[in-house]
C-alpha cells in the first residue's frame, strides 16, 4: 500500500505542466529507502520507478507547506543493495550507524564508515570519497527550505521557463547540450564546459579541467570548497573576451538570479557543496496562503560518460553553495548598460 506522502507526490507530478516523463512513472513502493538527516531524523523516502522507466522519486517522509515532491528523476536507477555492495567493494566497512543512508546536502548521499586507522567519516556513495563537514548543512538543506505544516492543494503554474536541448554539440545560445562528465571528480570541468559551448565556445572536458585546477586525466581531483572562483576564473579565460562569467553564494539571491537566468533563456550552474549540475528550467508556483513554490528542471553529468535528467526537483537555498552564470559579451553589456 503507497505512503500518504507518495500519493500527495503523484498527484504533484500530474500537475506539474510538460512533465516528460508523466506516463513513464510508476512507482514501486516495496523497494523503498529511508534517508536521514545529519541529525539522524527522517527526512525523505526514495522510491524506484517500476519496470516503464529507470529513475525514482524522493517524497518527504512528512508533508510540508508545499508538500511531498522533493525530485523526479530518470535515466538513473536506485537499488540501495548495489550502493552498498559498491561501497564494500571499494574497501570500506560500515560504521556503527550500518546501512542507514545520510543526506549531507541534498541531492547528496552518505554512509558513516571505518577508515583503515578506525576513523569514522561520512563517505559520499557516488564519488566514494568522505565528506567535508565543512560540505555538511543542517536538515541536510532540506528542512531549513519549508518547515513542516499543512500542505495546501490548488496550485497553479503562473510561469514556466526551458532551454531547448540539443544532441550535438556546439550549438551556441538557444541550444543546451547535455554532457556528462569524463571523470568521478570532473563534475564542475563538465559544467564549464557545458556553460561554455552554449556560448559557441568548444573547448575539451580536460582543458577546462586544468584551466579551473582540475588536473589531468591521470591526476584528477576534484574542487576544494572556497575555490569557487576558480570557475569564473577559467570561464573568463577560456572564452577569450567572448563571454563574462559571474559567482553568486547569496542563498537570498539564488531565486532571483536562476529566473533572471532562464527567462533570458540561459543555462546555470549550480553548486551543492563538492557537486555541480545544470539548470536548464523551472516551474513557478503560486499558493494562496503559503508562498511561492519553485521547481528546477536539471542536468546532471553524473554518473561518468552517462548523465541524469532530473525533470523537477524542488528549490532548495539552503543546500545550495553557489551559482555561476555566463553570458556572451553582448548579453553582458546591455545588462550593464541597465
Amino acid at each position: 500500500m503507497s505512503s500518504p506522502t507518495l500519493e500527495q507526490a503523484r498527484q504533484e507530478i500530474k500537475s506539474l505542466a510538460s512533465l516528460e516523463v508523466q506516463l513513464a512513472l510508476v512507482p514501486d513502493a516495496t523497494k523503498q529507502t529511508t534517508v536521514y538527516d545529519p541529525e539522524n531524523r527522517e527526512l525523505f523516502v526514495r522510491t524506484p520507478l517500476g519496470t516503464t522507466a529507470h529513475g525514482y522519486l524522493d517524497t518527504l517522509s512528512q508533508l510540508d507547506r508545499l508538500g511531498s515532491l522533493l525530485r523526479v528523476v530518470v535515466g538513473q536507477s536506485w537499488d540501495a543493495s548495489s550502493v552498498l555492495t559498491r561501497i564494500a567493494k571499494a574497501g570500506y566497512s560500515l560504521g556503527p550507524a550500518g546501512p542507514r543512508f545520510i543526506c549531507y546536502r541534498y541531492p547528496r548521499l552518505a554512509v558513516q564508515v571505518r577508515l583503515s586507522g578506525g576513523t569514522l567519516v561520512l563517505l559520499d556513495i557516488e564519488a566514494l570519497v568522505p565528506v567535508a563537514p565543512a560540505d555538511v548543512v543542517a536538515g541536510g538543506g532540506v528542512r531549513a527550505a519549508h518547515p513542516p505544516g499543512q500542505a495546501v492543494a490548488g496550485k497553479a503554474v503562473v510561469a514556466i521557463g526551458r532551454l531547448q536541448t540539443c544532441a550535438v554539440s556546439p550549438h551556441g545560445p538557444g541550444c543546451f547540450s547535455p554532457t556528462p562528465q569524463d571523470l568521478t571528480p570532473w563534475c564542475v570541468a563538465a559544467c564549464v564546459q557545458m556553460l561554455l559551448d552554449y556560448q559557441s565556445i568548444e573547448r575539451s572536458q580536460a582543458d577546462v579541467a586544468l584551466a579551473i585546477g582540475l588536473g589531468t586525466p591521470t591526476t584528477a581531483t576534484y574542487l576544494i570548497s572556497g575555490h569557487e572562483g576558480q570557475i569564473v576564473a577559467a570561464v573568463n579565460s577560456l572564452s577569450n573576451g567572448r563571454a563574462v562569467a559571474s559567482l553568486e553564494q547569496s542563498p537570498q539571491a539564488y531565486s532571483s538570479v536562476l529566473l533572471t537566468e532562464l527567462d533570458a533563456n540561459r543555462p546555470v550552474l549550480l553548486l551543492a557543496g563538492g557537486h555541480a549540475r545544470m539548470v536548464i528550467g523551472y516551474t513557478y508556483q503560486s499558493r494562496p496562503g503559503v508562498g511561492d513554490d519553485l521547481k528546477l528542471k536539471i542536468y546532471d553529468p553524473e554518473p561518468v560518460a552517462i548523465g541524469t535528467l532530473v525533470p523537477w526537483e524542488r528549490f532548495l537555498p539552503a543546500a545550495y553553495s553557489g551559482l555561476v552564470t555566463c553570458q556572451g559579451i553582448e548579453a553582458a553589456g546591455e545588462g550593464l548598460k541597465m
